[in-house]
Parts: C-alpha cells; structure tokens; sequence
C-alpha cells in the first residue's frame, strides 16, 4: 500500500513538474503579432480605427452612396486602407500608408 502511494505521489510531482516547465517554455517564447485587419462600416468606426495605434489595415465597406470624408489624422501615416464603397465618394485629408 506504501509503495503504491509513493508511485502515485511520484507520478503526481511529475506531472506537475512537466507543466510547470512547459509554462516556463512558453512564457519565454516570443510571441508575433499577426497583422490586425478590422473592417468597418460607418465613418465614425473608419475614423475611430485610424486613430488607434494598434490596426494595421482598415477594410471600408459600405453600399450607401454619398461623400466619406476622412479627416487628418497623424496616427493613419502607417495604415492601409481598403475601400469597397463603390457608391460613396471617398474624399482623404489623411496621410496614408496606401488605400486601395
């Protein structure tokens, strides 16, 4: 009986042992960020989404027509824009990576 509680006590210490390690493996591990793509689908939500920091390319669709004007904004200088607003006409005041 002894020895069948030090076995499972063994067994148990090196599960334990293993998963504590494997955390320590991936904590060290670098994580890279995948490129942030949001879409969107009002001006308010373009706007809004050009002044995060953390987007990198803003997808704009819309099937209204009408004028969009995007604003100045100095956090949009390394964001890609992607519109598909074939109705809407786009008026940019903005310094953009690229729009598409």
């Amino acid at each position: 009986m002894k020895k069948r509680r030090n076995l499972s006590r063994n067994l148990v210490i090196r599960m334990f042992t293993a998963l504590l390690v494997l955390a320590m493996v991936l904590g060290a591990v670098p994580v890279s960020a995948a490129s942030k793509s949001v879409k969107v689908t009002t001006k308010k939500k373009l706007v809004a989404e050009l002044k995060k920091s953390n987007s990198e390319t803003i997808v704009f669709t819309s099937k209204t027509s009408g004028t969009v004007t995007i604003p100045a904004i100095k956090a949009a200088k390394n964001k890609k824009l992607v519109i598909n607003a074939s109705k809407a006409k786009i008026v940019n005041k903005s310094a953009l990576k690229s729009i598409t």
